[in-house]
């Protein structure tokens, strides 16, 4: 199950399959499984941020080198759009885009946030994240 979703002059392509998800841009993919975040095709620095009293919440930003490029094609303009168990919301303004991907209950984050130029993986503050790089390739374990 899948849907191309308009991003850019052209489009993400989004799918599910089993449980977890693929989104794929024109310069690199990202893997959510419940446990493990890959993003994989283009070189990425990342940092881990806090925020909320007592750090409620936990932050992982992820730069690709690239931005997000889209692939070739025209997609879907939608608003909110529920694929299997994730619930993902579209918002383009004048200065950027976001792509909101809500997880189900299981997965050891709530939600990503992609935008042009950065992956945002929000999660408890309690949870610990541990990242393995290797070429073009950045795998998150989360605790």
């Amino acid at each position: 199950m899948g849907i191309n979703i308009a991003w850019g002059d052209g489009h993400l392509e989004v799918k599910a399959i089993d449980n977890e998800l693929l989104v794929k841009a024109g310069n690199l993919k990202i893997m959510l499984r419940p446990r493990v975040i890959i993003v994989e095709g283009v070189q990425t620095e990342h940092e881990v941020g806090e925020a909320g009293k007592r750090s409620k919440k936990k932050y992982v930003y992820i730069y690709p080198d690239q931005g997000i490029r889209s692939l070739e094609g025209r997609g879907k303009i939608i608003n909110e759009y529920n694929m299997d168990r994730f619930e993902i919301k579209y918002q383009r303004l004048s200065f950027n885009e976001y792509l909101t991907i809500i997880t189900p209950g299981e997965y050891l984050y709530d939600y990503i946030i992609i935008t042009r130029d950065t992956i945002t993986i929000a999660m408890s503050g309690k949870r610990e994240p541990y990242f393995y790089k290797e070429n073009n390739r950045l795998t998150i374990y989360l605790v």
